[in-house]
């Protein structure tokens, strides 16, 4: 229980990082973490979609990193890893 709630931390950690260079705020250098630990996330729970979605956010947080802001897909990580972070501090 308390480890789920550790990695809901993180993902709240990841999209505060992702936000940030989404918004100009921070150099794309601080998502090379994040990335790590998405993928890293997604391999130890691959069986899981959710992990899926998680390595497929580790990609977007790439092409953040090289300069390409897609809007739409911000929206989706915005909703997908607020809501997964929050409701596993519940």
């Amino acid at each position: 229980m308390v480890f789920g709630k550790i990695l809901g931390l993180l993902d709240l950690a990841v999209l505060a990082c992702i936000t940030l260079v989404f918004l100009d705020y921070s150099p794309g250098k601080i998502l090379i973490w994040a990335i790590f630990y998405l993928v890293i996330k997604g391999i130890i729970f691959r069986w899981d979609f959710n992990s899926w979605l998680d390595m497929s956010i580790a990609v977007y947080a790439l092409m953040l990193i090289l300069g390409l802001k897609l809007g739409i897909v911000y929206v989706f990580v915005l909703l997908y890893m607020g809501q997964k972070g929050l409701l596993s501090l519940v």
